[in-house]
């Protein structure tokens, strides 16, 4: 029989890839069964590339530990993107977590993950996965790079910048990407927060989420977006302030709180 699959696709958005970690704590802390026993393929943008990726290499440990490893990595962005004298250098910070967690790997060594980059010369989108490979760190990097504030990536002499402006939720990529699949597949599309300011990259979000809520319309999927409204957070993707990131953790757990039955729904899902 086909095992039942799962595709957690995390959306782009910085620091607040704090949001998407609480809710996948609080859902395994919901299940019966430890959530890296399901078929999981694994795809994000920026933010949701490095968690992705630090997922999947934690794949042998349990999955409320491996979270928790991610939160302190996060929690560690905050401190060391502050330099002795007190100015924030946000690339510091980064560049010292990717290094520190990332190095000496290649994504040809994980088969179920899918890191969304920005080609520079018109951002559009490209995957690297096992089948278009290279170094992870370098994949994750430069799903991260962001023009202005980190630099361009170079991979396989071509320069590709962060999968944020066309793809910041990469569900449905993840989407196309399955469809000769044959077994069941349920979507988990993780957001980092609903902004105040709405602009075309959010747009481009909400056109994925209608999109994939017209599939599930049509029987064709098993599709759940979870993505939190910014009440107590600010909506930058660079506020590592221990402030912020008690607001957005806030933020996230009230959401889990006001959502508890479809959060019940998607775990009948998966059970």
């Amino acid at each position: 029989m086909q095992k039942n699959h799962l595709v957690i696709s995390i959306d782009g958005g910085g620091i607040r890839g704090i949001i998407p970690l609480i809710i996948l704590k609080q859902i395994q802390r919901r299940l019966s069964d430890d959530l890296f026993s399901k078929n999981i393929s694994w795809w994000g943008t920026s933010t949701g590339a490095l968690i992705s990726g630090a997922m999947s290499i934690q794949a042998g440990s349990a999955f409320e530990l491996a979270v928790q490893n991610v939160l302190n990595m996060y929690e560690f962005r905050s401190s060391a993107a502050v330099h002795p004298h007190g100015v924030s250098i946000p690339t510091r910070a980064l560049n010292q977590l990717i290094q520190a967690n990332f190095s000496n790997l290649h994504l040809n060594q994980f088969p179920n993950l899918n890191i969304v980059v920005s080609n520079a010369n018109d951002l559009s989108p490209v995957i690297f996965n096992a089948q278009n490979s290279c170094p992870l760190d370098e994949a994750i990097a430069a799903s991260c790079a962001f023009p202005g504030v980190f630099p361009a990536v170079k991979i396989n002499n071509e320069l590709y910048v962060d999968g944020f402006f066309n793809a910041k939720n990469p569900t449905q990529l993840a989407q196309r990407s399955q469809t000769s699949h044959s077994g069941k597949i349920t979507y988990l599309s993780l957001g980092t927060g609903i902004m105040r300011e709405i602009d075309a990259v959010e747009e481009e979000v909400k056109n994925v989420h209608k999109h994939m809520k017209g599939l599930q319309s049509q029987g064709e999927l098993n599709y759940f977006r979870f993505n939190p409204k910014l009440v107590a957070a600010v909506d930058s993707m660079q506020n590592t302030s221990a402030k912020n990131i008690i607001a957005l953790r806030k933020d996230a757990l009230d959401y889990i709180a006001e959502n508890e039955a479809e959060i019940q729904r998607f775990i009948d899902a998966i059970s």
